[in-house]
């Protein structure tokens, strides 16, 4: 999707749970997140923004997929400039929405599922 749209992947990122999914005997333990960007992404500072963040989720989300919005603070604060655009096309807890706002930037996002379109 980020082809198409003349978006080149910049890196992945792995959200690690301190608590895992429910469900079964292999219960997820961490997400991917996808960073895409036109061009190369601005750095605030030379350090790496780190590959797996760590971070504990609310156990009542509103959304399954739902990530804490600590995560998308560490990521924001050191690759995006005030009036950025952050894009998310699966804003469906719409916590990139608010990260995004708090932080002075602009923000698009959709999402598929129609329960939660709305949010996003």
């Amino acid at each position: 999707m980020a082809s198409i749209s003349g978006l080149r992947p910049s890196t992945c990122i792995a959200w690690v749970r301190s608590r895992p999914g429910t469900g079964g005997l292999f219960r997820s333990a961490w997400d991917p997140i996808q960073i895409v960007a036109r061009g190369v992404p601005r750095a605030n500072d030379r350090a790496a923004v780190r590959n797996v963040i760590e971070a504990d989720y609310d156990t009542k989300r509103t959304h399954p997929y739902g990530k804490p919005a600590e995560i998308f603070r560490q990521i924001f604060a050191r690759s995006c400039q005030p009036g950025d655009l952050v894009l998310d096309p699966f804003a469906g807890s719409g916590v990139t929405k608010i990260v995004a706002a708090e932080m002075s930037l602009k923000w698009a996002g959709c999402d598929v599922d129609p329960a939660f379109a709305e949010v996003s």
